[in-house]
């Protein structure tokens, strides 16, 4: 092969033939010819690398549990105790190790006692048993996924080295259809430190019907397994959630447990301070970002809309913007708490512009998160009318679907709308053509908008671009946007 130096670190090449397969990875510097590897020092080190762990878990044979109070929900607490009978309301779990002095165990009572929660010392240890353990990857990829594996694998084998951990591939669907593969240390190790979710893939597929859940119950039978681990976000471990309880239903002796992923941020809670993914991606955004900070700064004639990551949470676009100081941020959810409009919010994007263009800087960066529309309390109650009314199934989306023309889509839905709410009209009606397109596309598995797919940037841009057209001053001063 020959590889352009600018474009040498990101290029993957797989060729496949019927008969051998050669695989490329520059990664990690490596050509593999079917169980044939040469390894090169750069793939040594990072596979030889030994993260970081608490010093609690470095002995896991001396690992102690202490149970607090019940867990509760943040709202419609009994709704969902209700739906979950028999797995709602799982305690707190608080951890200590005989085998390790921890000076840490000081600083957590002292938390514990900030929040009032209580831990009684119980005899229950870490079974030693050889156990049976499925994990599957659900959900867009985050970095450090390989590493959950890979640490679930170590710890398995630690307190038993008869134990066996399952892969299942593809997402959800491999456990639904009892597709996997059996993950061996050196399986692992070729994946170790690297990025992705490439070790046995991921999938976005819901277990939802009670066929998909008996499906997925006959194969954590048909394979023996003691636990499954899932490893993905909010939508993933609801997923768990309904498995956990359809399992304790049929009485299962099959555990699952959900590992929180997203690089969002949008789980982060008392409990969980970050979930793993959200660290890198607000790492790799601050760089990308500081760049382009820069580069405006060295032209001075662009202002840079930027969309980042975060459908129901602002965190990353909070966390970037505190890291390169950009002109302005949009945040989701300083917008709903002081209930602005989108006009509010175009508005004091237009007067910051021309605040700017003034003083002669006729140039910034505006970051702004996917989701921050929903934020905005009037245009979360169009989109929430629009999932209803055009969800799967629904006659409203039948006869949508039926249309040729966008533009006879549009009127369609501009009808349903105006007999049902004039300001849900109003709203649908300020926003451009493209825009309101979007929000006619087909939903995701939830049944929800996707936003990621909403060119939210360019709504902001062109409603910028025509508030300046009638500012007199902005216009004066000989500024361009």
């Amino acid at each position: 092969f020959y590889l352009h130096s600018r474009v040498f670190n990101f290029i993957n090449f797989v060729l496949c033939c019927d008969n051998c397969h050669l695989f490329f990875d520059i990664s990690t510097f490596a050509f593999t010819m079917q169980s044939k590897c040469v390894e090169t020092l750069v793939g040594k080190l990072r596979r030889e690398f030994k993260p970081r762990i608490p010093t609690l878990v470095e002995s896991l044979s001396g690992i102690e549990i202490s149970v607090g109070p019940k867990t509760s929900a943040m709202a419609e607490a009994k709704e969902i105790e209700r739906l979950f009978p028999l797995s709602y309301g799982q305690p707190v779990v608080d951890i200590g190790n005989k085998n390790v002095k921890d000076d840490s165990s000081a600083e957590r009572k002292s938390q514990n006692k900030d929040t009032d929660i209580a831990f009684t010392k119980t005899d229950k240890k870490v079974s030693t048993a050889a156990l049976r353990i499925g994990v599957v990857l659900s959900g867009g990829c985050a970095s450090g996924g390989h590493n959950v594996i890979c640490g679930l694998f170590d710890a398995l084998k630690e307190l038993n080295k008869d134990s066996v951990l399952l892969g299942f591939t593809g997402g959800p669907k491999g456990v639904m259809i009892n597709r996997f593969v059996e993950l061996t240390a050196d399986f692992l190790d070729a994946y170790r430190n690297t990025g992705g979710f490439d070790m046995i893939q991921s999938g976005r597929d819901k277990i939802s019907t009670q066929e998909q859940m008996a499906a997925s119950l006959k194969t954590m039978a048909d394979n023996n397994l003691d636990g499954l681990v899932v490893i993905g976000g909010d939508d993933s471990n609801t997923n768990a959630a309904v498995l956990a309880e359809f399992f304790a239903k049929n009485k299962s002796k099959c555990t699952v447990v959900g590992i929180p992923k997203t690089i969002d941020g949008d789980l982060q809670n008392e409990y969980i301070e970050m979930s793993f993914g959200f660290d890198t991606a607000v790492k790799t955004f601050a760089e990308m970002i500081s760049n382009i900070c820069r580069d405006a700064v060295s032209a001075a004639k662009t202002w840079h809309f930027v969309k980042l990551m975060g459908r129901d949470a602002s965190q990353v676009t909070l966390d970037v913007a505190l890291q390169t100081q950009p002109n302005l941020s949009l945040i989701g959810e300083e917008i709903q708490s002081e209930n602005l409009l989108l006009h509010d919010v175009t508005e004091n994007m237009v007067n910051i512009i021309e605040e700017r263009a003034l003083q002669g800087r006729n140039y910034g960066v505006v970051l702004i998160p996917e989701g921050v529309i929903q934020f905005i309390p009037s245009m979360k109650v169009l989109i929430d009318f629009l999932n209803e009314t055009l969800k799967e199934g629904s006659k409203h989306l039948e006869e949508v679907e039926k249309l040729p023309e966008l533009s006879d889509k549009i009127k369609y839905v501009r009808d349903i709308l105006g007999k049902d709410s004039k300001t849900n009209l109003s709203n649908f009606d300020v926003l451009p053509r493209d825009i309101q397109a979007k929000l006619l596309l087909e939903r995701d598995p939830q049944g929800n908008v996707q936003l990621a797919q909403i060119p939210i940037e360019q709504l902001f841009i062109q409603m910028c671009e025509q508030k300046l057209r009638t500012r007199t001053k902005y216009n004066a001063c000989g500024a361009k946007f």
